[in-house]
């Protein structure tokens, strides 16, 4: 393979890896998304950082909770 890439192998999973190992597809996906700085890790939340988006994860601020907090369980 070529390009930048970065691959991520999860013991005893198969296919469907986000169903048999869920907190380490969220860790690799929460660390890609810090990585190139489309959230920004906090202590109490997820803020999103792309331009013109208003999306903050922090259910105290959030319009939606039931949406937010899914989002929360699904990045925690």
């Amino acid at each position: 393979m070529q390009g930048k890439f970065q691959m991520h192998v999860v013991p005893k999973s198969g296919h469907a890896v986000h169903e048999d190992a869920p907190e380490q597809v969220a860790d690799c996906i929460a660390s890609f998304l810090v990585r190139h700085k489309l959230v920004q890790a906090n202590d109490e939340h997820f803020q999103a950082t792309l331009p013109g988006s208003h999306l903050d994860l922090n259910t105290a601020h959030s319009p939606d909770l039931q949406a937010t907090e899914q989002l929360e369980n699904f990045f925690c």
